[in-house]
């Protein structure tokens, strides 16, 4: 099956940085369409509500950041579409995936275990368990 988009959630961390260079590889790979997306969390999803212009302002700053990276992506040769969205992170995610015929979903994770794990959560692995495209997780090298 070729694969020609592929969405790279990112919340601009460290682990998101490293795979979205490794879905940049496979893309430049595939001749395939980047969709990298920021999700900004937002439970209540209220139109017209933004906490007194604070959502606003997230979403603002996401777009400032998310150019810089398309800036930086360019020299890399691979179309790069940039979306900021607001609601539940993973939901915003599989949501965008469905309506934009996503192929693949290339992501990373924090690697949290334990009680960072049970409060936290993982965007990574909701997305993994309610997505209907394949998911790659990308886990950053442990340091020595």
């Amino acid at each position: 099956m070729p694969i020609k988009r592929i969405l790279v959630p990112t919340d601009f961390s460290a682990s998101s940085e490293y795979a979205c260079q490794y879905a940049l590889t496979f893309a430049h790979e595939a001749r395939a369409e980047v969709y990298l997306l920021h999700a900004i969390y937002n439970p209540l999803r209220l139109p017209g509500y933004d906490f007194g212009g604070v959502i606003e302002t997230l979403v603002k700053q996401a777009q400032d950041d998310l150019q810089k990276q398309v800036e930086q992506i360019r020299e890399k040769q691979v179309i790069v579409h940039p979306m900021v969205l607001v609601g539940v992170e993973y939901e915003e995610i599989v949501k965008f995936a469905q309506e934009h015929q996503i192929d693949l979903i290339i992501m990373g994770t924090h690697g949290r275990t334990g009680l960072a794990h049970a409060f936290l959560g993982s965007v990574a692995e909701r997305v993994i368990r309610i997505a209907s495209c394949p998911v790659l997780i990308v886990r950053m090298p442990a340091h020595k």
